[in-house]
């Protein structure tokens, strides 16, 4: 069966007015654009609004199902499969704990931290207070750039030394710290900086 485009899905969801419009818009502009931007598309009054307003947020439930407990995370991809379609079209930095039993499998997903459009603050008394309650032996450390460039700054690069210190102090190996832009990723694991 071929597979539909886009104007087609939308198409059967709103009618091939609206549809026109919508179809140029990549699902995170879509998310970004407020109720009044969404009015002036010819063809969206206040049902068809709903509707969008709907499959929208059920795109992002689809694509932010929380992982299940005991799956395993071998590398920096796994991460940004994860993650990527739930922080990239994030306005403001989110900061997550993956923690982690001794086989690399998933104890827990926290989120730590939310921040503003350019920084998220993060203490690692509140980061290791989860790591320790649940008794884990590893982290992988996850944020989100929303200007879409995941190249570390230099608040990323001190922020993961002074985890991974901490986490040794502990027991807690932090093993990776991922972030997430809007078609990449870096991994300071990768790049031999953890």
């Amino acid at each position: 069966m071929k597979q539909k485009s886009d104007h087609e899905l939308w198409s059967l969801l709103v009618g091939e007015a609206p549809a026109t419009y919508l179809s140029r818009y990549t699902l995170k502009e879509l998310h970004h654009l407020g109720d009044a931007e969404l009015k002036e598309i010819p063809g969206i009054g206040p049902r068809v609004l709903k509707t969008v307003r709907a499959f929208l947020e059920l795109s992002m439930r689809l694509a932010t199902k929380p992982i299940k407990a005991g799956a395993p995370f071998r590398s920096s991809e796994d991460v940004y499969k994860f993650f990527h379609p739930r922080l990239s079209i994030k306005n403001q930095e989110q900061f997550y704990i993956i923690l982690l039993n001794g086989k690399n499998r998933l104890i827990k997903e926290v989120l730590v931290s939310m921040g503003t459009l350019t920084a998220s603050l993060v203490h690692p008394r509140d980061l290791f207070f989860h790591a320790i309650r649940e008794l884990a032996a590893g982290a992988i450390l996850v944020h989100n750039h929303p200007s879409g460039c995941p190249d570390p700054s230099s608040e990323d690069h001190s922020l993961t030394e002074r985890l991974r210190e901490v986490g040794k102090l502990i027991g807690v190996t932090v093993l990776d710290h991922v972030i997430i832009g809007h078609e990449s990723y870096y991994s300071f694991a990768d790049q031999g900086q953890i």
